[in-house]
């Protein structure tokens, strides 16, 4: 596998344990109505796919051109969406909304970000 794929791949890969890791352990709360609207939308799971890629794509410019280690690249792929979660929200205001859970299936991003 060439370098680029390498890096890619393996930094998707971090990126999809941590995403996992999180769903693990919000186990006890899919059956609320808000979890339940987060996993059926489409929206949500696109914009976590892009994320994993973007992970890969940012393990393996950051490193460029020095090829690292596998658990390099996997490391960075897990925290990369973690910390770019944690500076959106400290970066973004809240915003106190009321809603009901349809008004979250149209907010996939607003999900997303929450979500850490």
């Amino acid at each position: 596998m060439n370098p680029t794929a390498f890096a890619i791949s393996i930094g998707t890969f971090g990126a999809v344990l941590q995403e996992l890791l999180y769903w693990y352990s919000a186990r006890t709360k899919l059956n609320t109505e808000e979890y339940k609207a987060i996993l059926t939308s489409t929206g949500y799971w696109v914009v976590v796919t892009a994320m994993a890629i973007g992970s890969g794509i940012a393990a393996f410019v950051w490193f460029t051109p020095e090829q690292q280690a596998a658990r390099t690249y996997l490391l960075f792929g897990a925290a990369f969406p973690v910390l770019f979660k944690k500076a959106v929200d400290a970066f973004i205001p809240r915003q106190t909304k009321l809603g009901t859970t349809e008004q979250a299936k149209k907010q996939p991003l607003r999900n997303y970000f929450r979500a850490s």
